[in-house]
């Protein structure tokens, strides 16, 4: 196991004794081929620096998953670079990308930001004319990762791991409770919930 998968699952159950009150060994490994399907081990490199809140927002996918109780098959993750604050929404499609977009541009102006660079793979949720029409009426620079390298956007990737791997912290938290897979979609939620609280005091930066 690599010091990243380690330093994850400290972080995993840091937070669930901070935030839930749960003291749990974290014995169960993180299967990642059950949540990238053929995707690769991550080398963790250079990650880029924000100086403020929307300097620059990474996005990733991941799925597809079984279908959760409401026919949710994927899990698409915003997250600002500055203040660590993350979108996390479950949705039918890949391509749902670009109406999760418009909710996250909007909501960062409400916090009295607004996004000024994209970043994110060249999958076709996100390399599409709908998703760049979005972009440049925001005046939103896209940057979209080379092909097979996914370690330009290994944050997002490792950031995608550590939701999957608290979700699923949670479904095996107590041995007599049953949490159906199809249940997937309410603890990713609120692992997202329990991240974001112990990120940054404030997401406007």
């Amino acid at each position: 196991m690599k010091d990243g998968d380690n330093q994850d699952k400290r972080h995993v159950k840091l937070m669930l004794e901070k935030e839930l009150g749960i003291n749990i060994r974290l014995e169960k490994e993180f299967c990642e081929s059950c949540v990238y399907g053929k995707t690769h081990r991550l080398p963790f490199g250079h990650r880029d620096r924000a100086s403020k809140a929307g300097e620059l927002v990474s996005a990733d996918v991941c799925g597809p998953f079984q279908e959760s109780f409401q026919k949710n098959r994927y899990l698409i993750v915003f997250k600002d670079n500055y203040t660590k604050f993350r979108y996390g929404y479950v949705v039918k499609e890949k391509l749902e990308v670009k109406d999760v977009l418009k909710h996250v541009i909007k909501h960062a102006k409400t916090l009295g930001h607004s996004i000024k660079e994209l970043l994110s793979d060249n999958g076709g949720e996100f390399d599409n004319k709908d998703v760049r029409e979005i972009l440049c009426a925001e005046g939103i620079t896209q940057r979209l990762t080379a092909p097979y390298t996914p370690e330009q956007n290994s944050g997002s990737e490792r950031e995608m791991r550590t939701i999957v791997e608290m979700a699923r912290t949670f479904k095996y938290s107590n041995p007599e409770a049953s949490f159906p897979t199809a249940m997937w979609a309410e603890l990713v939620r609120t692992a997202v919930y329990i991240l974001n609280r112990a990120g940054k005091s404030s997401v406007e930066g």
